[in-house]
């Protein structure tokens, strides 16, 4: 999502103002402010469609699983992740190490979903590091 601050947003304003003119920009804008209104309301569907989804496919029973799982764990782990992952973010990781006893998490700069193969030298030295303090 592009960062707009108040300079962008001011020439933005007066764009308007010029382009629409000052008698029809209070429509535009409530036909604006609808507008968003609507698509709100469609993300909101679709996040509930999605759960629903979720719920009948079993993945949020199969997700407290691997939770309680992890957070029965007691034995040292490395938890490795890119930087730039898309498919599990960083945030997910984060969970599985607070989740783990004894985890430590190494996030690898330069690497999406498969560090291994995107940088093995950094993720090679994490690894090492990890196995010296065995």
């Amino acid at each position: 999502m592009p960062d707009i601050g108040w300079m962008e947003l001011m020439v933005i304003g007066i764009v308007a103002l010029i382009v629409v003119g000052p008698k029809d920009l209070p429509v535009m804008f409530r036909k604006a402010g609808l507008f968003m209104g609507r698509i709100k309301g469609m993300a909101r569907e679709f996040t509930s469609a999605m759960n629903d989804a979720a719920d009948q496919t079993g993945m949020r029973e199969m997700n407290r699983e691997m939770t309680e799982t992890l957070s029965q764990l007691d034995i040292p782990t490395l938890i490795l992740c890119g930087r730039d992952d898309r498919l599990c973010p960083i945030s997910r990781h984060e969970l599985m190490a607070g989740l783990v006893q004894g985890s430590r998490l190494e996030i690898i700069e330069n690497a999406g979903h498969l560090p291994t193969l995107e940088n093995p030298q950094d993720t090679n030295a994490a690894l090492a590091r990890w196995l010296e303090e065995r």
